[in-house]
């Protein structure tokens, strides 16, 4: 493991990132995901949170 997974990890256990499951199928990041979600921690306290992939979608069908 190296410096930058360990990172990657501490992002999602502090709610600051999502764990993509499209490119990621790491059960590791999942399960630090739905930590973070049940302790509402990060951008888990805000229960209208948009996944980044969504907003973007939202943006482009806008655009057209």
């Amino acid at each position: 493991m190296n410096d930058k997974t360990v990172d990657n990890q501490e992002m999602v256990t502090l709610g600051m990132a999502w764990h993509f499951k499209r490119y990621s199928s790491d059960s590791l990041y999942a399960k630090l995901e739905n930590i973070a979600r049940k302790k509402k921690v990060g951008l888990w306290q805000d229960s209208t949170a948009i996944a980044p992939w969504d907003w973007r979608g939202t943006k482009r069908a806008l655009a057209k």
